[in-house]
């Protein structure tokens, strides 16, 4: 298909990544503590590996951008005032700006490390919703 934004070798790599989502999700739901946060990880995970599957622009590409902000918000709003939620910022951060890169990597021909620095993100999404799911970031202090 002529109209794919990345080359098929390209796109299998974000759609390999993708599968982190899955292992993360169910980790938030054997958690229990945020399901809703797992759910829409979960959404994010379905969405991206039905987005790389195939990567053209149009709806599914909109979905797949609208749910990963939906989910950004929200897990921005669930851990604002945690112990520890800097480190979950930092990792939003890095989401950003690894995005960002990407995208500027892209628009010069560099796919291959648009490809890495978007790999970041998701490996970024990943990591914060861990330290989440595992209490590093928590509700207090351990005494």
């Amino acid at each position: 298909m002529t109209d794919l934004i990345l080359a098929r070798e390209d796109s299998q790599i974000l759609y390999t990544t993708a599968w982190m989502f899955l292992f993360t999700s169910l980790y938030g739901f054997y958690d229990g503590e945020y399901n809703m946060l797992s759910f829409l990880h979960g959404c994010v995970f379905v969405n991206s590996i039905n987005y790389w599957r195939n990567p053209v622009r149009g709806f599914r590409r909109n979905i797949d951008i609208l749910t990963n902000i939906i989910t950004l918000l929200y897990g921005s709003y669930t851990v604002y005032g945690l112990h520890n939620s800097h480190l979950y910022y930092y990792c939003i951060l890095s989401i950003k700006l690894n995005f960002v890169l990407s995208w500027i990597v892209y628009s010069m021909n560099k796919h291959k490390l648009s490809v890495l620095f978007h790999s970041f993100t998701h490996l970024g999404g990943n990591i914060g919703n861990l330290l989440l799911f595992t209490d590093i970031v928590r509700s207090h202090e351990i005494e």
